[in-house]
């Protein structure tokens, strides 16, 4: 090891979910010595040691931290998910790690956010680390993240205590629950349909790409670096129009793209609030998955991506895998055959 084994050491919180398994096999690629706590044991890495325990309690977070010099939260509710479930993680999940990581003298504290902590419904573009936080948004994930990221990078300097924030956009790979699942299943559709004209730019950000960010940024964490107390946006650094990615999937895996019909975003929007009436008229009675809303149109049809020169510049991040290599994992990881 270049360093030594107490530098080695750390905890990724989230350490069973899509990025933090990741995390954690790249980091025992690297000879970090790694303990895992989430609320379920999934894996059986025989070199990582578990914890098992509430993100919310102490306790069970201290006994996790003991003799961790760096801790990785990458604990997460799902998007969409309840007001109530997004404050306990973001919220106040986020302090207890904070307080813990405090308490226990853990040196670094390396948190991974979203690039959506600026997004409020309008367009992004090319922004930077500079743009505002959102105030208020249709999801509540990106408001709690955003009072998240926040109490993070506030708590940089205290009791001894450094930190950072990664904002990934778009993340997709193998393990994800949503993006990869959702095209392959569009894939298959005989007839696409498009909302919009496919004119707006979009950003991802592969997995394995988030895991190389946080890592970097662990490893640049240090008293009186500009990276402490930052927030970096990460993506592919390849923005490509929206509905590229959908039919990238399609083509890959040997599905027709050539039958499309295209809807403008105002057939899309109304689609989208007369789905939400009725989900709502129905919601005493019966739960409905809503199929369209308002959101899922406009976030179709806005432009969405960033500036990662901050990230280039301070951390010397370039992405180790491309939105190709990357499309082609997270594919095969589902068992599909790429040629």
């Amino acid at each position: 090891m270049s360093e030594s084994a107490c530098q080695k050491v750390c905890l990724v919180i989230g350490g069973e979910g899509f990025v933090g398994k990741d995390l954690v096999n790249q980091l025992m690629e690297r000879q970090w010595k790694v303990k895992i706590f989430d609320i379920v044991k999934t894996t059986d890495h025989k070199e990582a040691e578990y914890f098992v325990g509430d993100l919310c309690s102490e306790a069970d977070l201290a006994k996790a931290c003991e003799g961790c010099s760096v801790v990785f939260h990458t604990a997460t509710p799902p998007i969409g998910g309840s007001v109530e479930l997004s404050e306990k993680v973001n919220v106040h999940g986020t302090e207890n790690v904070i307080r813990v990581c405090k308490k226990m003298n853990v040196q670094k504290l390396v948190f991974t956010s979203t690039a959506s902590v600026i997004f409020d419904g309008s367009n992004i573009v090319n922004a930077d680390e500079t743009v505002p936080y959102v105030q208020s948004a249709f999801d509540p994930y990106m408001v709690t993240k955003a009072k998240a990221e926040k109490m993070i990078l506030a708590a940089n300097g205290q009791d001894g205590l450094l930190t950072v924030a990664i904002r990934p956009s778009g993340v997709y790979g193998p393990g994800d629950k949503l993006m990869i699942p959702s095209y392959i299943a569009y894939a298959k559709k005989k007839v696409k349909v498009i909302i919009g004209d496919n004119s707006n730019i979009a950003d991802y950000t592969y997995v394995g790409n988030i895991s190389h960010s946080l890592i970097l940024a662990a490893e640049k964490l240090e008293e009186g670096s500009p990276v402490a107390g930052q927030a970096f946006n990460i993506t592919d650094g390849n923005p490509i129009p929206f509905w590229t990615f959908p039919f990238y999937v399609a083509s890959l895996m040997g599905e027709p793209t050539d039958k499309r019909i295209m809807l403008p975003k105002g057939f899309g929007w109304s689609v989208g609030l007369f789905c939400e009436a009725v989900t709502l008229a129905l919601k005493p009675f019966v739960k409905v998955n809503m199929v369209l809303d308002r959101f899922r149109v406009n976030f179709t049809c806005i432009h969405r991506f960033y500036d990662i020169t901050k990230a280039r510049t301070l951390l010397g991040y370039e992405p180790i895998f491309s939105f190709e290599e990357g499309v082609k994992l997270s594919l095969q990881s589902h068992g599909i055959k790429i040629d």
